[in-house]
């Protein structure tokens, strides 16, 4: 069990047109990066709205998680090696409906 716990909530990554757009990158990828750094007794939480995909009409399905991740790489990329030192836990919001409740999301 984990004795430090970060949260984070609201990043509504995705979306067509400027909601592709993401001003905190450089801000969330520092923090991920510190949180790489510790010594693996401590958890991330995404408390939710971790996607907006209700914004994303542009493409369905699994795709949807496929463009968020190619739109931010950077972010993916970041939470793939804070995520081989610390526990991350991902909440669902209600934007985040397709990905807690379609089953293809779970494969």
């Amino acid at each position: 069990m984990a004795t430090e716990y970060f949260f984070v909530s609201d990043l509504h990554l995705g979306g067509d047109g400027e909601l592709r757009h993401c001003d905190f990158v450089p801000e969330f990828v520092q923090f991920l990066r510190e949180l790489e750094q510790r010594d693996g007794d401590a958890e991330l939480i995404i408390a939710g709205d971790t996607f907006g995909f209700w914004e994303l009409t542009s493409v369905a399905g699994l795709a949807k998680l496929d463009r968020v991740i190619e739109d931010h790489p950077e972010i993916f990329e970041a939470l793939r090696a804070a995520g081989k030192k610390v526990r991350i836990t991902l909440m669902a919001g209600n934007p985040d409906y397709a990905l807690a409740c379609d089953p293809a999301f779970g494969s």
